[in-house]
């Protein structure tokens, strides 16, 4: 992390969920935030229900395509920490830091829980 820490060049970083489920608050602050006006938050920011990149290679497959709903249910799944296998959970403890964790509104999940969820899930 110390690379981030001495970076002298300028950064956003948003978070993924932010711009799907707040789209209306987070793009007009973003767009500040680069200098720029945004002239009507309600006309201009549209949420597209199908795969932007629908008619590109790789994206025809309606499979392999990220619809809105998809998104939602990707990234609006609290839970989507029980798929891992509890060494996952070990090496991110290890690995990630923790001031970051905090700083986006992340922690990790209670470890009587991820156990419970190995033992339901048969995981490892």
């Amino acid at each position: 992390r110390a690379w981030y820490d001495t970076l002298s060049i300028p950064r956003l970083v948003v978070r993924m969920e932010d711009l799907i489920f707040h789209p209306q608050r987070v793009v007009p602050q973003i767009c500040t935030c680069a200098g720029g006006t945004l002239l009507s938050s309600d006309e201009i920011i549209q949420v597209p229900l199908e795969s932007a990149k629908q008619d590109q290679t790789g994206h025809r497959d309606p499979k392999s395509s990220t619809t809105f709903l998809k998104a939602v249910v990707k990234y609006g799944n609290i839970r989507t920490w029980e798929r891992f296998p509890v060494r996952d959970h070990v090496a991110a403890r290890a690995v990630l830091d923790k001031e970051l964790l905090d700083t986006f509104h992340y922690q990790h999940p209670d470890w009587n829980t991820v156990l419970r969820n190995k033992k339901r899930q048969r995981l490892d």
